[in-house]
């Protein structure tokens, strides 16, 4: 039984999605790993969408989102802007060259009018973002390897994610550990595919975003601050489903914990939520999803202290699908 998709009325909105191969099928090599990124960051700018998390892996992919509801206030040069980095060669596939598209907007016609909302329906949206991504995506993979039909399992999964440095932090976590999982790697920051490794490498959208969150610390600090956040959740034990974590003396030598104890036993041993749930957050934040959404069940899941905050009440809250649940 399919659920509607949950979907946040906030001025920013945070996602976490997922999408996974038919059949589960380990289909992508490196070069096309490094091609979905490629396409994830083109189609994001696009969309006006803000990257904080993602890893690439062979058979599926996951990525952290915050979107913004401002497309209608995008005027005609940056939505040019936006085209061009969209479409930044001639392709069959785009509505128009760039310069055509710049002629029409300046005539300001009901023709521009039209074009100029069907490409501001495309930003902002959550779903509009995840359709362009795996389309570009598909298109590029089957043309690759010249094959034809659907390449991914139904539609993507979705998990609305509370905006606030606590939750959007454990959840980044988890998306730049699953290499380390996996068993590809025993350090994230050496898998190229991951949002990890890029902060590392000091992309500068993903360090803006690990800034945001630790407000006070600069660049450098805010991610010396996140790698000691994902040591200390990846050493900790082994998480569902899988038999690797980070090597304990690995994570002393990055970080030496000062006396702090690694999160936390909802990632490492209740992780299916971050996946599989449908709100994530605190307990007024999903509290006010569940009165609209009646039948979804309310988990209540017990954690070990912050490290942000050590007054913060450690209780992590999210709603389920129960049927989803029972089917597993």
């Amino acid at each position: 039984m399919r659920h509607a998709r949950i979907k946040g009325w906030a001025e920013f909105n945070v996602y976490h999605c997922m999408s996974r191969t038919v059949n589960g099928e380990m289909l992508f090599n490196n070069r096309d790993k490094a091609v979905m990124r490629k396409m994830l960051f083109q189609v994001a700018e696009f969309c006006g969408v803000e990257v904080l998390a993602y890893a690439v892996m062979t058979n599926h992919f996951h990525v952290l989102v915050r979107i913004s509801d401002k497309a209608d206030a995008v005027d005609d040069a940056e939505l040019l802007r936006r085209y061009k980095i969209l479409y930044p060669t001639p392709t069959e596939y785009q509505p128009m060259p760039p310069e055509h598209l710049e002629q029409l907007l300046e005539s300001n016609s009901p023709e521009a009018h039209d074009v100029r909302q069907q490409l501001k329906e495309r930003m902002g949206d959550i779903s509009q973002f995840m359709k362009t991504f795996k389309q570009r995506f598909t298109m590029y993979f089957n043309k690759t390897y010249k094959r034809f039909g659907t390449l991914w399992c139904e539609r993507f999964a979705s998990v609305l994610v509370e905006n606030s440095p606590e939750t959007l932090l454990r959840v980044m976590a988890y998306i730049d550990l699953n290499p380390v999982r996996a068993g590809l790697v025993e350090d994230p920051k050496d898998y190229h595919f991951c949002s990890f490794s890029d902060l590392c490498a000091s992309h500068d959208s993903l360090t803006n975003s690990v800034t945001s969150i630790y407000p006070g610390l600069n660049s450098k600090e805010a991610r010396a601050a996140y790698r000691k956040f994902v040591f200390g959740i990846g050493v900790n034990g082994k998480q569902r489903g899988s038999g690797h974590r980070i090597d304990t003396d690995r994570a002393d030598e990055v970080d030496q914990l000062e006396g702090y104890i690694p999160l936390s036993e909802l990632l490492l041993h209740k992780v299916r939520h971050f996946a599989r749930g449908i709100v994530i957050g605190g307990h007024e934040f999903v509290g006010s999803y569940l009165e609209r959404h009646r039948n979804f069940q309310f988990r209540k899941h017990k954690r070990p202290p912050n490290p942000i905050n050590e007054e913060t009440e450690s209780i992590c809250y999210s709603a389920c699908n129960p049927h989803t649940q029972l089917r597993r």
